[in-house]
């Protein structure tokens, strides 16, 4: 299916496409280094270059495949296929992992492997936006007979390498083969993983690192899709609603101050935050048909995703606090005193994990706006966009015009050779008096 968005959605994705997305790595060498396995000297990164720099390069990496995606942005597309294909290449001719500088054993290191599950995820987005079989053979050879190194704990103390279970699942939803699913079910019925799906069920969580608990939130969900067992997505569903009792703030992301930290007035979220809680979202939402969910996302897109970002999609800043009075801009005097990760920088911090994350923000929201169902099609996040596909082998196309979340009218404008096209359209939550009209 090809969504185009439109009007500002389209606006806000050629800004980044412009600013950020393309700029980071030109600011910040680290992060088009790192990917090559290029050796650099800077904070969290290990000899030959594997480390915490690695994983928000392959997260950059992700959201600069998405997007390019997305926009038909030739220039995007050309600069990720520079990054992705020595990857690619490196694995057809022999290596056993996307690290293809450093040894098989490098994935031991906790970064190494949770990094190397980002940039799985970005080869899927490859192969998803382009069709090309040479990225769908390099996922399939490497999650073939994967190794899991790590799980969860009910803390979600770490980034873990059991987030491979993502884009092995998604590879063998590109190619579906006994010895992939065999790799997902060894996951999915070892003891570890059983035990952390039962801490779901029970709400037997501790309050850990915020990226980790949204990353690891999905997993069980996800093991739903290979087994057929909803309990797995109710696992899943049930984290979620303990995770946000206690931790969510008005704008839809929950208080992660890294950590869990409650609700409160002066409480901040992470900006990692808004990228992982999105995708985290979206999936669910998929697998479920729980319109709040959708709803979430939303809030998180219309409320939080815009707010740590200048309107130029070029600053960032490293946390979001929603009492926060003003904001400090380079070359400007801090609008409060306060921690320089509350302040818009071109870095945003010194660690770079959430300027990287940022660029996966947009893509997902737009990417998520239709989906196929068994026989039709369904509306996702609303907003104004074009979508041109195909259903039975008959071509539909749709226009959808708005200005939601501006206003609360959605028209759309369906030409289809279809001659009975099952159309779900999402009814907001919050939208207590729907009305449809038809022609």
């Amino acid at each position: 299916a090809d969504i185009r968005p439109t009007v500002w959605m389209r606006s806000s994705l050629h800004k980044a496409a412009r600013g950020m997305t393309w700029q980071l790595e030109v600011r910040h060498a680290v992060l088009a280094k790192v990917c090559q396995g290029e050796s650099y000297d800077a904070r969290g990164i290990y000899e030959d270059a594997p480390g915490s720099h690695l994983q928000q390069s392959a997260d950059g990496l992700d959201g600069l495949v998405r997007l390019g995606g997305i926009m038909k942005d030739e220039a995007l597309q050309a600069k990720a296929a520079s990054r992705l294909d020595p990857i690619v290449a490196a694995v057809l001719a022999g290596k056993e992992n996307f690290l293809h500088w450093v040894g098989h054993s490098a994935l031991e290191a906790r970064f190494n492997d949770w990094s190397h599950s980002q940039m799985g995820r970005g080869l899927v987005a490859v192969h998803r936006a382009t069709g090309r079989e040479d990225g769908r053979e390099a996922l399939v050879k490497v999650y073939t007979d994967y190794s899991f190194s790590e799980h969860y704990s009910p803390a979600f103390d770490h980034v873990k390498g059991i987030c491979n279970l993502d884009p092995l699942l998604q590879t063998w939803f590109l190619h579906r083969s006994d010895a992939l699913k065999n790799t997902a079910m060894k996951v999915v019925e070892s003891c570890r993983f059983q035990q952390l799906v039962d801490h779901f069920i029970r709400r037997d969580l501790k309050p850990g690192h915020g990226v980790n608990f949204y990353e690891a939130a999905r997993l069980p969900a996800l093991a739903c899709l290979v087994t057929g067992d909803r309990r797995y997505l109710e696992a899943s569903l049930e984290g979620l609603r303990w995770a946000e009792a206690e931790n969510l703030l008005p704008h839809g992301v929950m208080a992660t101050e890294e950590w869990l930290a409650g609700r409160g007035s002066t409480r901040m979220a992470e900006t990692c935050n808004i990228a992982t809680s999105l995708y985290t979202k979206l999936w669910l939402y998929r697998m479920s048909g729980d319109a709040s969910l959708a709803d979430g996302a939303e809030r998180i897109l219309f409320n939080a995703g815009l707010v740590p970002v200048s309107r130029d999609l070029n600053t960032i800043c490293y946390y979001q606090s929603l009492n926060r009075m003003g904001a400090h801009f380079p070359g400007e005097p801090p609008a409060n005193p306060g921690p320089g990760s509350l302040d818009y920088t071109e870095t945003g911090h010194k660690v770079l994990c959430c300027a990287g994350n940022y660029n996966r923000v947009l893509p997902f929201f737009a990417e998520n706006m239709w989906y196929r169902t068994a026989d039709g099609l369904a509306t996702g996040v609303y907003g104004p966009c074009s979508l041109d596909t195909r259903v039975a082998g008959d071509r539909v196309r749709i226009g959808v015009d708005t200005r939601y979340p501006f206003e609360e009218t959605i028209s759309m404008s369906i030409d289809s050779q279809h001659a009975l096209l099952p159309l779900k359209l999402r009814i907001p939550e919050w939208c207590l008096e729907p009305r449809i009209s038809l022609n």
